[in-house]
């Protein structure tokens, strides 16, 4: 297949180049497809999105139980986060 790019000489293989004037008289009807299942998936999304507690309680369970302990986060984070701190600080300043 030969393409040419210029297209007043046609373009595919001496295909006539497209019409590219605006559209006169009337134009072509498309027919819309209508699905009346087109929306049965979101539907059911929405009401389980609508179910969903605001709060989880297995969650709150986890931070709480996290607050009380006292290892939590280790000195290797709470280093690890302040040296990135540090380095962030010093690098705002110059």
């Amino acid at each position: 297949m030969e393409i040419d790019a210029n297209s007043k000489w046609g373009a595919v293989n001496g295909m006539p180049a497209a019409n590219n004037s605006p559209i006169t008289g009337p134009k072509p009807s498309v027919a819309a497809e209508t699905d009346g299942d087109t929306f049965t998936n979101s539907t059911a999304l929405e009401g389980n999105l609508s179910n969903t507690p605001d709060v989880r309680s297995e969650v709150v369970a986890n931070a709480k139980r996290l607050v009380n302990n006292s290892q939590y986060p280790s000195g290797d984070t709470l280093k690890t986060l302040s040296n990135f701190l540090a380095n962030k600080l010093s690098t705002s300043q110059e």
